[in-house]
């Protein structure tokens, strides 16, 4: 018999540990979907001029960022500066990272378990319509027979 799958503790803390290993190891674009911009630890500032570069990231630096590890780049015209949200705001965020990965979680348990539980299901119908159909070409032959000896019964007279 299959056994329904269970909340595992040790699964869930897993799959939260790879969740902030991705966020601690993940940067973009500041001008990434907001989406993304929740699971990255970094920020990326990437305008064209200089000045407005360096008045950007001094704007970042004042509201609590930090400068990153990642050393700045130049493409063409464009410099990017990469620096980390405040400990407050990442923690926030994996806080957030953390409650969607559980519900995610949770929720595949339960659709394995819908699963689990309809292959049960028709599987055991399966096998009462096969022995329903056993006994129903049992009674027929049953009546047949029966049929059989009557004729047999009547020719004989």
């Amino acid at each position: 018999m299959i056994v329904l799958k269970t909340f595992d503790k040790a699964a869930l803390q897993t799959l939260k540990d790879n969740a902030t290993k991705f966020y601690d190891g993940g940067f973009c674009d500041e001008c990434a979907i907001p989406v993304m911009r929740t699971t990255v630890s970094q920020v990326a500032v990437m305008t064209l001029g200089i000045l407005a570069t360096f008045q950007r990231r001094d704007e970042l630096l004042a509201a609590g960022y930090t400068p990153s590890d990642v050393t700045p780049q130049q493409h063409g015209a464009y410099i990017t500066f990469y620096v980390k949200k405040p400990q407050a705001e990442q923690k926030a965020d994996l806080k957030a990272i953390h409650a969607r990965v559980e519900a995610s979680y949770r929720a595949s348990i339960e659709r394995d378990n819908e699963l689990i539980v309809a292959r049960q299901v028709a599987l055991e119908e399966a096998a009462i319509d096969r022995q329903v159909e056993k006994e129903l070409a049992a009674e027929r032959q049953a009546q047949r027979d029966a049929i059989e000896a009557r004729v047999r019964l009547e020719l004989s007279k």
